[in-house]
């Protein structure tokens, strides 16, 4: 949609991007994206024109509401971390495995995830050697640190988010509390599998296979 208007002083400069409130005939309301332009005529002395391209951004608020939902109340951990080792963001169910309040104390508590969070550092490197070569990691499994100093074990499955010029710019991925089935398996000291609730097969489960010594005794 092409709107031409006379100029007011709203401070727009040129491809300026705008959110604002449509309004039908019937009276709906809905949100539209306003990019608009200041057009000069003649010397550069006329006021002259802003000139508009409207879009109906309707579904698209509904698909980032329906995706921010599926974010705050997934039962899995969710986050988005850098290279460097740094939380970006992480939802609720996250930040409560680890110990906090809210995600925003968690994100704020990690500056290196590395020596922070990982009971064995080295497992990191292995992490970051598999991101690096295949681009992600399915089923990553690590025992963890809580804020409160007790530890946990988690399974990981994570994709690096790269730029146009292959460059990574986050990793982004799940988190499952898996401190049960070790614990199961640790006792047993036979090889079980453990399935991933959040994999992305349509009927059955995926499962892994991992063998844990039993404790020497």
């Amino acid at each position: 949609m092409l709107f031409i208007g006379s100029h007011a002083d709203l401070g727009v400069t040129n491809g300026d991007i705008r959110e604002l409130v449509g309004l039908r005939s019937d009276g709906y309301k809905f949100p539209i994206e306003a990019n608009i332009s200041r057009v000069t005529l003649g010397n550069g002395r006329d006021k002259g024109f802003l000139v508009g391209l409207f879009r109906d951004i309707t579904r698209r608020q509904q698909a980032e509401a329906n995706y921010k939902s599926i974010f705050e109340n997934a039962i899995e951990g969710i986050f988005q971390s850098t290279p460097e080792g740094k939380f970006i963001m992480a939802n609720p169910a996250l930040a409560r495995l680890y110990g906090f309040n809210m995600p925003d104390e968690m994100t704020d508590h990690f500056s290196d995830i590395q020596t922070q969070l990982y009971v064995d550092p080295n497992l990191r490197e292995k992490f970051l050697k598999e991101m690096n070569e295949q681009g992600s990691v399915v089923h990553f499994e690590y025992e963890v640190f809580r804020r409160d100093g007790s530890t946990i074990w988690i399974s990981e499955s994570a994709r690096a988010v790269k730029n146009e010029a292959g460059q990574v710019l986050y990793y982004e991925g799940r988190v499952m509390d898996i401190t049960a089935r070790i614990k199961a398996r640790k006792s047993s000291g036979s090889r079980m599998p453990i399935c991933d609730s959040f994999s992305t097969a349509p009927l059955l489960p995926l499962c892994t296979w991992t063998h844990l010594p039993t404790s020497s005794k």
